[in-house]
């Protein structure tokens, strides 16, 4: 399964290997099921033997999940940015056309125009000439930017049609947790979602009711 690394993430990786974590690095073909669920996974690397599996794949979740008994209508929103790279025309905070629906960011690298949304699949080979529109907008927005590079970029986000992630113990196998779905707030969500799923994980009350979160909703 795909893997993404979040700022702070070495630190994490840090504490938890400290604590007896193990990090393994592999593509997860398919699962030894047996009769309470997940025995181990089986991996490009070899059988690794599970206790308990938590599915965070962002837009590559649906395969797995549909392997472990949970059909789900999540989709990838693709999203498409045009950074001009070395451009600084005082912008200081994230400012939106609403007209226009994109939004301009500066960043350490430069300027950036993002906000489309491209419903095409995992497969499909990015279509850059939408990064393209965002540029020319952002050249609207701002008539004075000088563009030289370029930087293009597309990405996934794993949505779901209520827009709602999934954050739910699955009601087939009772060592197996889902997390997943939060569209454009992956960043943002990812954190707190993890403390629930550890809580969770433990048997513990959660901070709040994720009953709206299960995945059995869909």
């Amino acid at each position: 399964m795909p893997q993404s690394r979040a700022a702070g993430g070495e630190l994490g990786r840090v504490g938890a290997a400290r604590r007896g974590g193990r990090f393994t690095k592999a593509r997860v073909q398919g699962f030894d099921l047996g009769p309470d669920g997940p025995r181990a996974l089986l991996t490009d690397a070899g059988r690794l033997p599970v206790e308990r599996i938590v599915v965070a794949a962002g837009a590559w979740s649906k395969p797995p999940t549909r392997d472990l008994g949970s059909r789900i209508p999540l989709e990838s929103e693709r999203g498409y940015h045009a950074m001009a790279l070395g451009v600084d025309i005082g912008l200081r905070m994230q400012t939106i056309w609403a007209e226009r629906k994109f939004v301009a960011t500066p960043m350490e690298m430069g300027l950036r125009f993002a906000g489309t949304v491209e419903f095409a699949g995992l497969s499909a080979p990015p279509d850059m000439r939408r990064a393209d529109v965002l540029l020319r907008r952002g050249q609207r927005m701002f008539p004075s930017l000088r563009v030289g590079e370029v930087s293009r970029w597309m990405g996934h986000r794993p949505g779901l049609p209520d827009t709602i992630p999934v954050i739910s113990r699955s009601p087939r196998y009772g060592n197996v947790l889902y997390a997943f779905g939060h569209g454009h707030m992956g960043l943002i969500g990812g954190s707190v979602t993890g403390r629930f799923i550890v809580e969770m994980m433990a048997g513990r009350p959660t901070a709040i009711d994720v009953t709206p979160y299960r995945i059995d909703r869909c």
